[in-house]
């Protein structure tokens, strides 16, 4: 997911929903990661915490994951946000 956050404002952010599905037989936790940049190397802002494959559904569900403190995007800012294992 790809975010763009205007040049005259501050977010703050303390987590990520997204709606996810387990497929398979995950072997590690999810989480979300939250990244600054356009580029091909973009700048790490945080981890959130995660999600056991136990708490995972078949079905697709939103599954809110928060970050250990909040974080605060000064636009101009592009952010990315993937889900990590």
């Amino acid at each position: 997911m790809i975010y763009t956050v205007p040049s005259n404002i501050t977010i703050k952010v303390i987590g990520v929903t997204a709606p996810v599905a387990k497929s398979g037989t995950p072997t590690g936790n999810m989480r979300y990661r939250l990244h600054s940049g356009a580029g091909a190397s973009p700048t790490l802002l945080g981890t959130t915490d995660e999600l056991a494959p136990s708490a995972a559904n078949t079905t697709t569900q939103y599954k809110p994951l928060y970050f250990a403190s909040t974080i605060n995007v000064a636009g101009p800012a592009t952010l990315r946000v993937v889900i990590a294992e």
